[in-house]
């Protein structure tokens, strides 16, 4: 009865959003119609004509999703997030009169049969091929869907919606309506109100809702007139060839690519696995990344290049067909995954992007301030994860989020046109195909990427990872960061001796025998905080461990006298080692090792894995189970001393406490570092 209403909500965080919240009764016995779920696949389109396309093109928006908040016996709600951009905070009422206008072409004009058959014949599609996974969290998810679906549907229930029932869509469609909606603004520009909510203690204030007056301003009547449904989904695969299955695993082969010295591809024929799916990567080595500016512009490129793709290449995504670009240690990655029938056109759309971007001045200054929002918000995050964070700038040199958000303040759009002009003159490219697609279709697909962009005309490049070889020293070396953040934060690294796979199962033992404990210490009987553990830290062929705590009772300096406790005292616990108990270790570590691939998108991940540490005959797994299953107490014993004893390579990432009254890091850099290293690890070698 208090509907509609309007909240208006100042946060820490440099985000600024638009929530409607619609209240409306259950629709659990709908569950095989799917209304609420049709309705989100219809509102959170993003095609072009789509809400988002247009309010794309005019800075105002950047996301927008769209489907049911909850469903319960007493009644469900359906909610729309929309990000905002800082001009569209300005203009929210326009962006508002524009979504509701949306809303009513996509009810009235979208609820149609063709294309709800659309989205059925990809659940039906999806439940077909549906890829195993481990058995546990298949069970778990099955014993949430007993609620929802019939005993004898759960399996397929998720899958089912191929009951169209336009009255039913329709009955739910109402709801959907500006006097029934909870409208919820969030932005730093917005005042402060005078209440503050309990748990977060961020201030908000309740203003009424204004109703439209049927008249819409001129920019809201020129943007509705560009809105359009989508058209059908050119993506759909038409075919579904099938792998084969049952048979006996091969391993990748490399392929020959005729006047491509500066590239390889190696390619998987999938036996094993009766699967319509394949995958596709292309990681594209370039000779840029020498500088925080470089950085940043690449990965701005990247960003650029996604965003004018993502209204054409929507309907490929629905249709199972997922791709992204990204940045890697030497440059930038192609991948894409899923029903192979038409991954080559999918690529073709994504080369002609990345050879001849649309150089629009508004999406470039959308998508620029995006990434500078999202770089300064790393200051916000969980003090946890900026010390994380720091290790890689420690370690390798790389440049840290917040700096390449400083550089991209002011890259212009001619620098950033010349940049890209000449991204992929120098270049190697390093490709693998997996799975349904052919040998023939995988060679035609990496050289229309090195055609296409020219990648290599005027020269190769060598490809490089390198971390530093950190010195053994009695005292490690440490880094302490300022956050805003009352909790306090450790993490150790500690690198291994040498980068051999002896060294890597020894490591893996120690981890296997001390996490459980660490935590049981940390967690639950010292009460320390609620981020506690110990992982496996490996950088390339590095090995490595790490252990960390975020905690909300103890200072940074207490967290370290702690961590180096429970280390220094588990050499006890080693020396007690039972032959019994080190087997069981053992084999904990080799069950993650060894476990066979439940999906191709494992196997695929473990093929990849093995050429990205130079493993070319893909034995990396069956050379490091053989060490694992050779270590001995001595081996141990003698690990724990070399890594975990008096003198070790060993690098400390805390938060500042609150005495040190410091707005700037302390302490060691990579410069520093590397001056009082032994050199770096080197790759390829």
């Amino acid at each position: 009865g208090d509907l509609p209403l309007q909240v208006m909500i100042t946060p820490e965080k440099e985000k600024r959003e638009l929530n409607l919240l619609f209240p409306m009764p259950s629709a659990k016995a709908y569950w095989r119609q799917g209304p609420l779920s049709f309705l989100g696949h219809l509102l959170g389109g993003e095609s072009e004509g789509s809400f988002l396309a247009v309010m794309k093109t005019q800075g105002l928006v950047e996301s927008l999703s769209a489907g049911p908040a909850f469903d319960s016996r007493e009644g469900a709600a359906f909610a729309v997030s929309i990000g905002l951009t800082p001009k569209g905070i300005v203009k929210r009422q326009q962006v508002l009169e524009v979504f509701y206008q949306w809303l009513q072409l996509t009810t009235q004009k979208g609820i149609a049969a063709w294309r709800y058959g659309e989205l059925a014949e990809l659940q039906h599609s999806a439940f077909r091929f549906l890829e195993k996974t481990s058995a546990s969290s298949y069970v778990q998810a099955l014993s949430v869907v007993l609620h929802t679906y019939p005993p004898e549907e759960v399996l397929r229930g998720y899958f089912l919606n191929d009951d169209f029932d336009v009255a039913v869509i329709k009955k739910y469609a109402s709801y959907l309506r500006p006097d029934n909606a909870l409208v919820s603004w969030v932005a730093p520009e917005l005042a402060p109100g005078d209440n503050v909510s309990q748990w977060y203690g961020a201030p908000y204030k309740i203003i009424a809702s204004k109703m439209s007056s049927g008249r819409e301003s001129a920019l809201s009547a020129s943007l509705v007139a560009e809105l359009s449904l989508p058209k059908a989904n050119v993506f759909l695969p038409t075919r579904f060839p099938l792998s084969g299955k049952g048979g006996a695993q091969v391993n990748p082969v490399r392929l020959p690519l005729e006047g491509a010295e500066n590239a390889e591809l190696w390619h998987y024929s999938d036996t094993k696995f009766a699967s319509p799916r394949a995958s596709y990567s292309a990681r594209l080595a370039i000779p840029v990344l020498s500088s925080c500016r470089s950085e940043a512009m690449v990965e701005l490129y990247i960003a650029l290049v996604e965003d004018q793709l993502d209204a054409g290449l929507y309907a490929a995504r629905l249709a199972g067909l997922n791709y992204g670009l990204s940045r890697w240690s030497n440059g930038i990655a192609i991948a894409i995954a899923g029903y192979a029938d038409k991954q080559s056109v999918l690529l073709g759309r994504i080369l002609e992007v990345m050879a001849k971007p649309d150089w629009d001045e508004m999406r470039f200054q959308r998508v620029r301030e995006q990434l500078v929002r999202e770089g300064r918000n790393s200051l916000k995050q969980w003090p946890i994860r900026q010390v994380f964070a720091e290790l890689d700038p420690l370690l390798r040199g790389n440049c840290r989020v917040i700096d390449l958000a400083e550089q991209l303040e002011t890259v212009a759009l001619d620098e950033m046109k010349n940049f890209s002009g000449s991204l992929f003159n120098k270049g190697h490219g390093l490709s693998y195909a997996g799975g349904v697609l052919g040998a023939e279709t995988a060679r035609e697909m990496t050289l229309h990427t090195l055609n296409r962009l020219q990648l290599g005309s005027e020269g190769d490049v060598e490809l490089e990872y390198a971390i530093l070889k950190l010195k053994s020293t009695q005292v490690a070396a440490l880094r302490q960061i300022p956050v805003e953040h009352n909790d306090s934060s450790a993490v150790l690294y500690i690198q291994g001796d040498t980068d051999n796979l002896q060294e890597r199962a020894q490591v893996a033992v120690l981890d296997a025998m001390m996490s459980a404990p660490f935590y049981s210490d940390m967690r639950t009987e010292k009460k320390l905080g609620y981020v506690v553990g110990s992982r496996l830290a490996h950088r390339q062929r590095v090995p490595g461990l790490m252990f960390y705590i975020q905690s909300p009772v103890a200072s940074a300096q207490l967290l370290r006298a702690e961590i180096d406790g429970f280390i220094t005292g588990f050499g006890k616990v080693i020396e007690d080692l039972s032959e019994e108990d080190l087997e069981r270790y053992r084999r904990s570590v080799l069950v993650n090792i060894e476990e066979t691939p439940k999906s191709l998108a494992e196997l695929n991940a473990r093929y990849r894995e093995s050429l990205q540490l130079g493993f070319n005959h893909f034995d990396f797994r069956p050379q490091l189970a053989a060490q694992v299953r050779a270590v001995s107490k001595a081996d141990l014993l003698d690990a724990y001393q070399r890594l975990l004893g008096a003198s070790n390579r060993a690098l400390w990432v805390t938060t500042l406490d609150d005495g040190d009254k410091k707005s700037v890091a302390v302490g060691v850099d990579h410069q520093r570092l590397k001056a009082e290293s032994e050199g770096y690890y080197q790759y390829p070698e």
